[in-house]
Protein backbone atom coordinates (compact mmCIF):
# COMPACT_ATOMS: atom_id res chain seq x y z
CA UNK A 1 0.00 0.00 0.00
CA UNK A 2 2.88 2.23 0.97
CA UNK A 3 5.12 1.42 -1.94
CA UNK A 4 1.85 1.88 -4.05
CA UNK A 5 0.93 5.38 -2.51
CA UNK A 6 4.33 6.16 -3.25
CA UNK A 7 4.64 5.71 -6.55
CA UNK A 8 1.15 6.78 -7.73
CA UNK A 9 1.97 10.43 -7.08
CA UNK A 10 5.69 9.84 -8.87
CA UNK A 11 4.01 8.79 -11.82
CA UNK A 12 1.49 11.03 -12.26
CA UNK A 13 4.34 13.80 -11.95
CA UNK A 14 6.00 12.09 -14.41
CA UNK A 15 2.62 12.24 -16.83
CA UNK A 16 2.22 16.01 -15.83
CA UNK A 17 5.35 16.70 -17.37
CA UNK A 18 5.04 14.64 -20.34
CA UNK A 19 1.61 16.51 -20.94
CA UNK A 20 3.04 20.12 -19.76
CA UNK A 21 5.94 21.72 -22.41
CA UNK A 22 6.26 24.36 -20.43
CA UNK A 23 6.55 22.85 -16.91
CA UNK A 24 9.14 20.56 -18.68
CA UNK A 25 11.20 23.19 -20.07
CA UNK A 26 11.30 24.84 -16.72
CA UNK A 27 12.76 22.34 -15.02
CA UNK A 28 15.46 21.57 -17.56
CA UNK A 29 16.21 25.17 -17.52
CA UNK A 30 16.43 25.19 -13.49
CA UNK A 31 18.71 21.96 -13.67
CA UNK A 32 21.18 23.78 -16.24
CA UNK A 33 21.69 26.79 -14.16
CA UNK A 34 21.86 24.55 -11.39
CA UNK A 35 25.03 22.83 -12.82
CA UNK A 36 26.58 26.44 -14.59
CA UNK A 37 26.61 27.48 -10.51
CA UNK A 38 28.54 24.90 -9.28
CA UNK A 39 32.09 25.65 -8.82
CA UNK A 40 34.72 24.41 -10.87
CA UNK A 41 37.98 23.23 -10.31
CA UNK A 42 40.68 25.59 -12.22
CA UNK A 43 42.21 24.00 -14.62
CA UNK A 44 44.29 27.18 -15.98
CA UNK A 45 44.77 30.43 -14.15
CA UNK A 46 47.42 32.52 -14.84
CA UNK A 47 48.83 35.12 -12.28
CA UNK A 48 51.25 38.31 -13.17
CA UNK A 49 51.80 41.76 -12.36
CA UNK A 50 51.95 44.50 -14.90
CA UNK A 51 53.88 48.27 -15.19
CA UNK A 52 55.71 47.20 -12.40
CA UNK A 53 59.24 44.93 -14.11
CA UNK A 54 62.30 47.40 -13.78
CA UNK A 55 61.05 50.53 -13.47
CA UNK A 56 63.25 53.21 -10.92
CA UNK A 57 61.01 54.90 -8.56
CA UNK A 58 61.74 57.60 -6.45
CA UNK A 59 61.77 57.41 -3.04
CA UNK A 60 58.77 59.30 -1.76
CA UNK A 61 56.71 58.28 -4.77
CA UNK A 62 53.28 56.53 -4.43
CA UNK A 63 53.38 54.53 -7.88
CA UNK A 64 50.70 52.06 -8.61
CA UNK A 65 51.10 48.75 -10.93
CA UNK A 66 48.59 46.35 -11.75
CA UNK A 67 47.77 42.34 -10.15
CA UNK A 68 46.14 40.61 -13.05
CA UNK A 69 44.67 37.35 -13.23
CA UNK A 70 43.34 35.36 -16.46
CA UNK A 71 40.60 33.02 -16.42
CA UNK A 72 40.71 30.74 -19.36
CA UNK A 73 37.54 30.43 -21.07
CA UNK A 74 34.95 28.07 -20.05
CA UNK A 75 35.73 27.95 -16.35
CA UNK A 76 33.85 29.55 -13.17
CA UNK A 77 36.61 29.56 -10.07
CA UNK A 78 36.12 31.19 -7.20
CA UNK A 79 38.86 34.08 -5.91
CA UNK A 80 39.40 34.22 -2.17
CA UNK A 81 43.10 36.19 -1.34
CA UNK A 82 45.42 37.90 -3.04
CA UNK A 83 48.99 38.03 -1.73
CA UNK A 84 52.02 40.04 -3.06
CA UNK A 85 55.36 39.31 -1.58
CA UNK A 86 58.60 41.70 -1.76
CA UNK A 87 61.95 41.04 -1.11
CA UNK A 88 64.96 43.74 -0.95
CA UNK A 89 66.71 46.12 1.06
CA UNK A 90 63.76 46.73 3.45
CA UNK A 91 61.54 43.95 4.22
CA UNK A 92 57.79 44.36 3.93
CA UNK A 93 55.14 41.48 3.49
CA UNK A 94 54.05 39.26 2.41
CA UNK A 95 50.59 40.69 2.10
CA UNK A 96 47.10 38.88 2.08
CA UNK A 97 44.39 40.78 0.83
CA UNK A 98 40.25 39.16 0.07
CA UNK A 99 39.35 39.77 -3.18
CA UNK A 100 37.81 43.39 -3.04
CA UNK A 101 41.10 44.41 -1.28
CA UNK A 102 42.58 46.38 1.63
CA UNK A 103 45.81 48.25 3.00
CA UNK A 104 49.23 47.45 4.85
CA UNK A 105 51.65 50.06 5.60
CA UNK A 106 53.50 49.89 2.32
CA UNK A 107 51.06 48.56 0.21
CA UNK A 108 47.13 49.36 -1.00
CA UNK A 109 44.82 46.73 -3.30
CA UNK A 110 42.11 47.70 -4.73
CA UNK A 111 39.55 46.09 -6.97
CA UNK A 112 39.64 47.87 -10.36
CA UNK A 113 38.20 45.92 -13.48
CA UNK A 114 37.10 42.77 -15.21
CA UNK A 115 38.16 42.76 -18.97
CA UNK A 116 35.99 40.20 -21.06
CA UNK A 117 35.69 40.13 -24.55
CA UNK A 118 38.51 43.18 -25.06
CA UNK A 119 35.69 45.19 -23.03
CA UNK A 120 36.59 46.80 -20.06
CA UNK A 121 34.10 46.13 -17.04
CA UNK A 122 33.68 48.03 -13.20
CA UNK A 123 35.15 45.14 -11.09
CA UNK A 124 33.19 44.17 -7.98
CA UNK A 125 29.91 46.68 -9.37
CA UNK A 126 26.82 45.01 -8.69
CA UNK A 127 24.59 43.79 -11.41
CA UNK A 128 21.84 41.31 -12.02
CA UNK A 129 20.59 38.70 -9.46
CA UNK A 130 22.66 40.74 -6.65
CA UNK A 131 24.70 38.37 -3.94
CA UNK A 132 23.28 35.41 -5.13
CA UNK A 133 25.48 35.37 -8.10
CA UNK A 134 28.22 37.84 -6.89
CA UNK A 135 29.08 41.22 -6.84
CA UNK A 136 29.86 41.00 -10.61
CA UNK A 137 28.74 42.49 -13.85
CA UNK A 138 26.48 40.12 -15.29
CA UNK A 139 24.07 39.80 -18.25
CA UNK A 140 22.01 36.44 -17.00
CA UNK A 141 21.41 34.40 -13.98
CA UNK A 142 25.11 33.42 -14.10
CA UNK A 143 26.62 36.71 -15.63
CA UNK A 144 29.93 37.64 -17.47
CA UNK A 145 32.40 38.90 -14.28
CA UNK A 146 33.52 38.55 -10.51
CA UNK A 147 31.84 38.92 -7.48
CA UNK A 148 33.55 39.02 -3.82
CA UNK A 149 31.13 36.68 -2.50
CA UNK A 150 32.15 32.97 -1.90
CA UNK A 151 28.40 32.45 -4.02
CA UNK A 152 29.71 34.36 -6.98
CA UNK A 153 32.48 32.47 -9.60
CA UNK A 154 34.15 34.24 -12.68
CA UNK A 155 32.95 32.44 -15.63
CA UNK A 156 34.69 32.71 -18.75
CA UNK A 157 31.32 32.15 -21.25
CA UNK A 158 32.51 33.46 -24.16
CA UNK A 159 36.10 33.77 -23.82
CA UNK A 160 38.18 34.38 -21.57
CA UNK A 161 38.53 36.73 -18.69
CA UNK A 162 40.87 39.02 -16.77
CA UNK A 163 40.16 40.53 -13.40
CA UNK A 164 42.89 43.27 -12.23
CA UNK A 165 43.54 44.64 -9.18
CA UNK A 166 45.21 47.84 -8.80
CA UNK A 167 48.46 48.08 -6.24
CA UNK A 168 49.79 51.03 -5.12
CA UNK A 169 53.14 51.02 -3.02
CA UNK A 170 53.88 53.85 -0.66
CA UNK A 171 57.94 54.32 -1.17
CA UNK A 172 58.79 57.34 1.78
CA UNK A 173 60.21 54.40 4.36
CA UNK A 174 61.68 52.23 1.88
CA UNK A 175 65.67 51.83 1.58
CA UNK A 176 67.58 52.27 -1.96
CA UNK A 177 68.17 49.07 -4.05
CA UNK A 178 66.55 46.70 -6.05
CA UNK A 179 63.54 45.03 -4.98
CA UNK A 180 61.38 42.18 -6.21
CA UNK A 181 57.77 41.29 -6.39
CA UNK A 182 55.39 38.23 -6.39
CA UNK A 183 51.70 37.79 -6.95
CA UNK A 184 49.55 35.06 -5.82
CA UNK A 185 45.65 34.36 -6.26
CA UNK A 186 44.31 31.63 -3.89
CA UNK A 187 41.21 29.52 -5.56
CA UNK A 188 39.05 26.89 -3.94
CA UNK A 189 42.40 26.40 -1.44
CA UNK A 190 45.05 26.61 -4.10
CA UNK A 191 47.61 29.81 -4.39
CA UNK A 192 47.54 30.59 -7.95
CA UNK A 193 51.22 32.71 -9.57
CA UNK A 194 53.95 33.02 -7.33
CA UNK A 195 56.69 33.48 -9.46
CA UNK A 196 60.01 32.00 -7.79
CA UNK A 197 62.21 34.76 -9.74
CA UNK A 198 59.74 37.65 -9.05
CA UNK A 199 59.30 40.92 -10.77
CA UNK A 200 62.47 43.19 -10.85
CA UNK A 201 62.07 47.14 -9.51
CA UNK A 202 63.72 49.89 -8.27
CA UNK A 203 63.81 52.40 -5.62
CA UNK A 204 66.34 54.93 -6.26
CA UNK A 205 67.01 58.85 -5.28
CA UNK A 206 69.11 61.27 -5.80
CA UNK A 207 70.42 64.26 -3.42
CA UNK A 208 71.14 68.35 -4.51
CA UNK A 209 74.32 70.08 -2.43
CA UNK A 210 76.48 73.16 -2.86
CA UNK A 211 79.61 74.08 -2.27
CA UNK A 212 80.96 76.29 -1.13
CA UNK A 213 77.36 76.73 1.34
CA UNK A 214 77.56 80.46 1.70
CA UNK A 215 78.52 83.58 -0.30
CA UNK A 216 79.61 86.81 0.91
CA UNK A 217 79.52 89.20 -1.97
CA UNK A 218 79.94 92.92 -2.43
CA UNK A 219 77.51 95.58 -3.74
CA UNK A 220 77.99 95.59 -7.65
CA UNK A 221 79.80 92.00 -7.89
CA UNK A 222 79.29 88.48 -8.15
CA UNK A 223 79.97 84.90 -6.88
CA UNK A 224 79.57 81.26 -8.14
CA UNK A 225 79.15 78.24 -6.44
CA UNK A 226 79.14 74.49 -7.46
CA UNK A 227 75.78 72.30 -7.36
CA UNK A 228 76.06 68.91 -7.33
CA UNK A 229 73.34 66.60 -8.23
CA UNK A 230 74.38 62.95 -6.88
CA UNK A 231 72.68 59.54 -7.86
CA UNK A 232 71.57 56.86 -5.11
CA UNK A 233 71.54 53.57 -6.64
CA UNK A 234 70.61 53.47 -10.25
CA UNK A 235 68.82 56.77 -10.73
CA UNK A 236 69.94 58.36 -14.13
CA UNK A 237 67.02 61.08 -14.89
CA UNK A 238 67.42 64.38 -15.75
CA UNK A 239 67.17 67.10 -12.52
CA UNK A 240 65.78 70.72 -12.89
CA UNK A 241 67.53 73.23 -11.14
CA UNK A 242 66.11 76.33 -9.79
CA UNK A 243 66.76 78.99 -7.26
CA UNK A 244 63.83 80.66 -4.68
CA UNK A 245 64.58 82.98 -1.69
CA UNK A 246 66.42 85.65 -3.73
CA UNK A 247 66.34 89.36 -2.62
CA UNK A 248 65.92 92.34 -4.43
CA UNK A 249 68.77 93.18 -6.87
CA UNK A 250 69.98 90.04 -7.20
CA UNK A 251 69.86 87.55 -9.93
CA UNK A 252 70.66 83.71 -10.61
CA UNK A 253 72.04 81.42 -13.72
CA UNK A 254 72.30 77.81 -13.75
CA UNK A 255 74.96 76.62 -16.25
CA UNK A 256 74.17 74.18 -17.54
CA UNK A 257 70.20 74.55 -16.03
CA UNK A 258 69.52 70.62 -16.13
CA UNK A 259 71.81 67.91 -15.24
CA UNK A 260 71.79 64.11 -16.11
CA UNK A 261 74.01 62.24 -13.22
CA UNK A 262 74.72 58.69 -14.15
CA UNK A 263 74.17 55.24 -12.15
CA UNK A 264 76.16 55.70 -8.87
CA UNK A 265 77.38 59.16 -10.17
CA UNK A 266 77.13 62.81 -10.10
CA UNK A 267 76.65 65.92 -12.22
CA UNK A 268 77.90 69.55 -11.49
CA UNK A 269 76.43 73.03 -12.33
CA UNK A 270 77.73 75.91 -11.78
CA UNK A 271 75.72 78.99 -10.02
CA UNK A 272 76.40 82.31 -10.13
CA UNK A 273 74.66 85.01 -8.39
CA UNK A 274 74.80 88.76 -9.52
CA UNK A 275 74.34 91.48 -7.30
CA UNK A 276 73.16 95.05 -8.19
CA UNK A 277 75.08 98.00 -6.41
CA UNK A 278 71.51 98.99 -5.24
CA UNK A 279 70.73 95.69 -3.94
CA UNK A 280 70.37 96.17 -0.02
CA UNK A 281 73.26 95.01 2.21
CA UNK A 282 72.57 91.45 5.03
CA UNK A 283 72.57 88.02 4.93
CA UNK A 284 70.01 85.52 2.99
CA UNK A 285 69.26 82.11 3.26
CA UNK A 286 68.81 80.87 -0.12
CA UNK A 287 67.19 77.42 -0.96
CA UNK A 288 68.46 75.39 -4.24
CA UNK A 289 65.80 73.20 -5.63
CA UNK A 290 66.29 69.84 -8.14
CA UNK A 291 63.15 68.70 -9.26
CA UNK A 292 62.51 65.28 -11.12
CA UNK A 293 59.70 63.45 -12.86
CA UNK A 294 59.41 60.08 -11.73
CA UNK A 295 58.24 56.69 -12.92
CA UNK A 296 54.50 57.51 -11.88
CA UNK A 297 54.83 61.33 -13.48
CA UNK A 298 55.25 62.97 -9.90
CA UNK A 299 57.89 65.47 -9.87
CA UNK A 300 60.09 64.73 -6.85
CA UNK A 301 62.32 67.42 -5.40
CA UNK A 302 65.06 67.47 -3.36
CA UNK A 303 66.82 70.63 -1.78
CA UNK A 304 69.98 72.31 -0.51
CA UNK A 305 70.65 75.53 1.41
CA UNK A 306 72.64 78.38 0.28
CA UNK A 307 73.64 81.77 2.67
CA UNK A 308 74.28 84.87 1.29
CA UNK A 309 75.64 87.84 2.54
CA UNK A 310 75.87 90.94 0.35
CA UNK A 311 78.42 93.24 1.60
CA UNK A 312 78.40 97.46 1.61
CA UNK A 313 80.89 98.42 -2.03
CA UNK A 314 84.06 100.54 -0.54
CA UNK A 315 86.56 101.28 -2.39
CA UNK A 316 89.54 98.75 -3.44
CA UNK A 317 92.60 99.16 -0.60
CA UNK A 318 95.67 100.75 -2.56
CA UNK A 319 98.03 98.19 -4.10
CA UNK A 320 100.75 97.18 -2.33
CA UNK A 321 104.20 98.53 -3.11
CA UNK A 322 105.78 96.19 -5.81
CA UNK A 323 108.89 93.83 -4.30
CA UNK A 324 112.40 94.53 -4.83
CA UNK A 325 113.95 93.53 -7.96
CA UNK A 326 116.29 91.50 -7.50
CA UNK A 327 119.65 91.25 -10.18
CA UNK A 328 118.06 89.47 -12.89
CA UNK A 329 120.16 86.97 -14.97
CA UNK A 330 121.61 88.28 -18.00
CA UNK A 331 121.30 86.13 -21.49
CA UNK A 332 124.24 85.29 -22.88
CA UNK A 333 124.55 85.80 -26.96
CA UNK A 334 123.91 82.35 -27.89
CA UNK A 335 121.00 82.44 -26.05
CA UNK A 336 119.89 85.42 -28.03
CA UNK A 337 120.74 84.12 -31.15
CA UNK A 338 118.99 80.64 -30.69
CA UNK A 339 115.64 82.11 -28.67
CA UNK A 340 115.57 85.69 -29.84
CA UNK A 341 112.15 85.78 -29.14
CA UNK A 342 112.12 84.48 -25.84
CA UNK A 343 115.65 86.59 -24.76
CA UNK A 344 113.28 89.90 -25.56
CA UNK A 345 111.55 89.30 -22.12
CA UNK A 346 115.02 89.18 -20.45
CA UNK A 347 116.43 91.92 -21.81
CA UNK A 348 113.51 93.90 -21.41
CA UNK A 349 113.66 92.56 -17.37
CA UNK A 350 117.28 94.09 -17.15
CA UNK A 351 116.05 97.51 -18.56
CA UNK A 352 113.31 97.84 -16.20
CA UNK A 353 115.86 96.40 -13.58
CA UNK A 354 117.91 99.48 -14.31
CA UNK A 355 120.66 97.22 -16.08
CA UNK A 356 120.55 98.81 -19.74
CA UNK A 357 124.39 98.97 -20.65
CA UNK A 358 124.06 95.10 -19.83
CA UNK A 359 121.19 94.37 -21.71
CA UNK A 360 123.24 96.84 -24.51
CA UNK A 361 126.14 94.54 -24.26
CA UNK A 362 124.24 91.34 -24.84
CA UNK A 363 122.43 92.69 -27.96
CA UNK A 364 125.87 94.09 -29.06
CA UNK A 365 127.25 90.47 -28.62
CA UNK A 366 124.20 88.43 -30.54
CA UNK A 367 124.71 90.73 -33.37
CA UNK A 368 127.85 90.20 -34.08
CA UNK A 369 126.77 86.44 -34.54
CA UNK A 370 123.72 86.90 -36.00
CA UNK A 371 122.40 90.31 -37.07
CA UNK A 372 118.53 89.22 -37.71
CA UNK A 373 118.60 87.28 -34.75
CA UNK A 374 119.46 90.49 -32.28
CA UNK A 375 116.59 92.82 -34.54
CA UNK A 376 114.06 90.13 -33.98
CA UNK A 377 114.87 90.67 -30.29
CA UNK A 378 114.71 94.16 -30.64
CA UNK A 379 111.28 93.98 -32.42
CA UNK A 380 110.06 92.25 -30.06
CA UNK A 381 110.72 94.37 -27.06
CA UNK A 382 108.73 96.63 -26.06
CA UNK A 383 109.50 99.93 -27.83
CA UNK A 384 110.44 101.90 -24.51
CA UNK A 385 112.88 99.32 -23.48
CA UNK A 386 114.26 98.74 -26.92
CA UNK A 387 114.48 102.95 -27.43
CA UNK A 388 116.91 103.02 -24.24
CA UNK A 389 119.30 99.83 -25.67
CA UNK A 390 119.69 101.56 -29.04
CA UNK A 391 120.71 104.99 -27.31
CA UNK A 392 124.01 103.48 -26.33
CA UNK A 393 124.81 101.27 -28.77
CA UNK A 394 127.48 102.42 -31.82
CA UNK A 395 125.07 104.39 -34.21
CA UNK A 396 125.79 102.59 -37.31
CA UNK A 397 124.93 99.10 -35.37
CA UNK A 398 121.92 100.97 -34.37
CA UNK A 399 121.09 102.15 -37.57
CA UNK A 400 121.93 97.86 -38.85
CA UNK A 401 119.77 96.90 -36.75
CA UNK A 402 116.67 99.10 -38.07
CA UNK A 403 117.44 98.62 -41.61
CA UNK A 404 116.75 94.71 -40.42
CA UNK A 405 113.74 95.76 -39.12
CA UNK A 406 112.61 97.52 -41.71
CA UNK A 407 113.44 95.43 -44.83
CA UNK A 408 113.92 91.62 -42.93
CA UNK A 409 111.21 91.79 -40.90
CA UNK A 410 108.86 94.09 -42.67
CA UNK A 411 108.17 96.20 -39.60
CA UNK A 412 108.53 99.62 -40.59
CA UNK A 413 106.34 100.66 -38.14
CA UNK A 414 107.94 98.99 -35.30
CA UNK A 415 111.83 100.96 -36.29
CA UNK A 416 109.54 104.24 -36.52
CA UNK A 417 107.95 103.90 -33.00
CA UNK A 418 111.35 102.71 -31.45
CA UNK A 419 112.93 105.76 -32.99
CA UNK A 420 110.54 108.10 -31.35
CA UNK A 421 111.16 107.27 -28.19
CA UNK A 422 114.93 107.55 -28.38
CA UNK A 423 117.03 110.06 -27.31
CA UNK A 424 116.83 112.74 -30.37
CA UNK A 425 120.15 113.28 -30.77
CA UNK A 426 121.42 110.21 -30.81
CA UNK A 427 118.08 109.33 -33.56
CA UNK A 428 119.49 111.86 -35.34
CA UNK A 429 123.00 110.53 -35.72
CA UNK A 430 121.11 106.95 -36.38
CA UNK A 431 119.06 108.38 -38.55
CA UNK A 432 121.95 110.19 -40.89
CA UNK A 433 123.12 107.02 -40.66
CA UNK A 434 120.85 105.12 -42.20
CA UNK A 435 120.14 107.09 -45.04
CA UNK A 436 123.60 106.62 -46.22
CA UNK A 437 123.08 103.08 -45.65
CA UNK A 438 119.39 102.08 -46.80
CA UNK A 439 117.85 105.30 -48.18
CA UNK A 440 114.75 103.78 -48.97
CA UNK A 441 114.52 102.29 -45.34
CA UNK A 442 115.36 105.82 -43.74
CA UNK A 443 111.96 106.70 -45.81
CA UNK A 444 109.80 104.34 -44.87
CA UNK A 445 110.77 104.85 -41.19
CA UNK A 446 110.14 108.65 -41.79
CA UNK A 447 106.84 108.21 -42.93
CA UNK A 448 105.76 106.22 -39.89
CA UNK A 449 106.65 108.98 -37.35
CA UNK A 450 104.65 111.18 -35.37
CA UNK A 451 104.81 114.30 -37.48
CA UNK A 452 106.15 116.54 -33.92
CA UNK A 453 109.00 113.83 -33.79
CA UNK A 454 109.96 113.92 -37.88
CA UNK A 455 110.09 117.62 -37.61
CA UNK A 456 112.38 117.49 -34.27
CA UNK A 457 113.97 114.79 -36.02
CA UNK A 458 115.02 117.26 -39.35
CA UNK A 459 115.96 120.25 -37.08
CA UNK A 460 118.85 117.98 -34.83
CA UNK A 461 120.08 116.32 -38.20
CA UNK A 462 120.35 120.03 -39.84
CA UNK A 463 122.30 121.22 -36.45
CA UNK A 464 124.86 118.58 -36.97
CA UNK A 465 127.90 120.03 -38.63
CA UNK A 466 128.02 120.13 -42.33
CA UNK A 467 124.51 118.07 -42.65
CA UNK A 468 121.74 120.36 -43.45
CA UNK A 469 121.50 118.46 -46.90
CA UNK A 470 120.89 115.51 -45.32
CA UNK A 471 117.94 116.47 -43.85
CA UNK A 472 117.04 118.09 -46.89
CA UNK A 473 117.06 115.11 -48.48
CA UNK A 474 114.83 113.25 -46.20
CA UNK A 475 112.61 116.18 -46.67
CA UNK A 476 113.06 115.92 -50.53
CA UNK A 477 112.47 112.33 -50.64
CA UNK A 478 109.15 111.97 -48.42
CA UNK A 479 105.75 112.52 -49.24
CA UNK A 480 104.95 116.01 -50.07
CA UNK A 481 102.17 116.16 -47.52
CA UNK A 482 104.08 114.68 -44.94
CA UNK A 483 106.97 117.48 -46.17
CA UNK A 484 104.55 120.44 -45.81
CA UNK A 485 103.15 119.51 -41.87
CA UNK A 486 107.05 118.66 -41.37
CA UNK A 487 107.48 122.07 -42.13
CA UNK A 488 105.00 123.74 -40.13
CA UNK A 489 105.57 121.85 -37.05
CA UNK A 490 109.08 123.24 -37.02
CA UNK A 491 107.87 126.59 -37.43
CA UNK A 492 105.47 125.88 -34.85
CA UNK A 493 108.00 124.61 -32.35
CA UNK A 494 110.38 127.30 -33.39
CA UNK A 495 112.75 125.80 -35.70
CA UNK A 496 112.94 128.78 -38.16
CA UNK A 497 116.41 128.90 -38.68
CA UNK A 498 116.85 124.91 -39.29
CA UNK A 499 113.83 125.04 -41.77
CA UNK A 500 115.95 127.98 -43.48
CA UNK A 501 119.11 126.20 -43.23
CA UNK A 502 117.19 122.92 -45.06
CA UNK A 503 114.86 124.75 -47.48
CA UNK A 504 118.32 126.23 -48.74
CA UNK A 505 119.07 122.27 -50.09
CA UNK A 506 115.69 121.47 -51.60
CA UNK A 507 115.10 121.15 -55.33
CA UNK A 508 113.26 124.15 -57.41
CA UNK A 509 110.26 122.23 -57.59
CA UNK A 510 110.56 120.35 -54.10
CA UNK A 511 110.86 124.31 -52.60
CA UNK A 512 108.23 125.47 -54.94
CA UNK A 513 105.83 123.16 -53.89
CA UNK A 514 106.49 123.32 -50.34
CA UNK A 515 106.17 126.95 -50.50
CA UNK A 516 102.75 126.90 -52.52
CA UNK A 517 101.50 124.68 -49.27
CA UNK A 518 102.27 126.48 -46.98
CA UNK A 519 99.85 129.10 -44.99
CA UNK A 520 100.70 132.58 -45.39
CA UNK A 521 101.30 132.89 -41.88
CA UNK A 522 104.26 130.37 -41.51
CA UNK A 523 105.76 131.75 -44.59
CA UNK A 524 105.80 135.61 -43.48
CA UNK A 525 107.33 133.66 -40.00
CA UNK A 526 110.34 131.98 -42.39
CA UNK A 527 111.05 134.58 -44.81
CA UNK A 528 113.79 136.13 -42.50
CA UNK A 529 115.45 133.38 -42.21
CA UNK A 530 115.62 132.42 -45.59
CA UNK A 531 119.23 132.33 -47.04
CA UNK A 532 119.57 135.29 -49.66
CA UNK A 533 119.70 132.24 -52.54
CA UNK A 534 116.41 130.80 -51.27
CA UNK A 535 115.02 134.13 -51.70
CA UNK A 536 116.39 134.48 -55.05
CA UNK A 537 114.99 131.01 -56.49
CA UNK A 538 111.99 131.99 -55.02
CA UNK A 539 111.74 135.23 -57.23
CA UNK A 540 112.70 133.02 -60.65
CA UNK A 541 110.05 130.65 -59.52
CA UNK A 542 106.99 133.15 -59.65
CA UNK A 543 105.89 135.65 -62.13
CA UNK A 544 105.40 139.59 -61.91
CA UNK A 545 101.38 140.04 -62.15
CA UNK A 546 100.96 143.60 -60.42
CA UNK A 547 102.89 146.66 -59.98
CA UNK A 548 102.73 149.34 -57.45
CA UNK A 549 104.48 153.33 -57.85
CA UNK A 550 105.20 154.16 -54.71
CA UNK A 551 107.06 157.48 -54.39
CA UNK A 552 109.78 158.12 -51.67
CA UNK A 553 111.01 161.24 -50.43
CA UNK A 554 114.74 161.50 -50.27
CA UNK A 555 116.63 159.30 -47.29
CA UNK A 556 113.15 157.27 -46.25
CA UNK A 557 112.22 153.78 -46.37
CA UNK A 558 108.85 152.26 -47.68
CA UNK A 559 107.77 149.20 -47.29
CA UNK A 560 105.86 147.47 -50.33
CA UNK A 561 103.91 143.85 -48.88
CA UNK A 562 102.63 140.82 -51.68
CA UNK A 563 100.55 138.96 -48.89
CA UNK A 564 100.44 136.19 -51.48
CA UNK A 565 103.79 135.48 -51.50
CA UNK A 566 104.34 136.33 -48.21
CA UNK A 567 107.41 139.01 -49.72
CA UNK A 568 107.98 142.34 -47.90
CA UNK A 569 109.94 144.63 -50.50
CA UNK A 570 111.73 147.70 -48.53
CA UNK A 571 113.14 150.69 -50.25
CA UNK A 572 115.42 153.48 -49.03
CA UNK A 573 115.88 156.52 -50.96
CA UNK A 574 119.94 157.14 -50.05
CA UNK A 575 120.22 160.32 -52.68
CA UNK A 576 117.78 163.11 -53.74
CA UNK A 577 118.24 162.01 -57.61
CA UNK A 578 115.00 161.60 -58.80
CA UNK A 579 114.32 157.93 -60.08
CA UNK A 580 111.66 155.30 -60.80
CA UNK A 581 111.96 151.49 -59.22
CA UNK A 582 109.74 149.17 -59.84
CA UNK A 583 108.63 146.43 -57.04
CA UNK A 584 106.51 143.01 -58.09
CA UNK A 585 104.18 140.50 -56.63
CA UNK A 586 104.77 137.12 -57.60
CA UNK A 587 103.19 134.23 -58.00
CA UNK A 588 104.34 130.38 -58.68
CA UNK A 589 105.73 130.26 -62.26
CA UNK A 590 104.09 127.46 -63.98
Amino acid sequence: MKLFQFKKPLNGFLNLIKRNKALSTLIVTLLIVALLLSPMSAVAITVSIEDLAYKKIIKGEEYSFYVGMVIESGERVPVERVKLSFTGPTAFGPYEFPASGGEFPYLKLEAYASIIEGETYPFGSWYGYGPFYGYGYGYGPWGWGYGYYPEAYGYGYYGYQKLLWKATLYTSELDVGEYRATAEVKSNGVWWGGDPTGTPFYIVDYTVSVSPSSLSIVQGGSGSTTVTVTSLGVFSSPVDLSISGLPTGVSASFSPPSVTPPEGGYETSTLTLSVLSTAPTGSYLLTITGSCVGASGETITRTASLTLTITPAVPPPPPPPPPPIGRPPVPTAEQIVSNPVDSASALQTLVAAGMVEEAAEALMAAAEINLMAAATCLANMGSMYAAQILNLLPTDLAARLLEAIVTGLLSPWKAADIMRYMDITAAAKVMKALMSLNLTASIAIAENLPISFLARLLAEIARIPNTPEKAALLLESISLDKAVQAVVYMVRLGFLKEAGQILAYLSDARLAAIWAGLPAAYREKLLPYLTPETLMRLKVLFRVVTFNLVIIPARVTKTVSYAETGVDVALTASKDTAGMVKTAQYVMNP
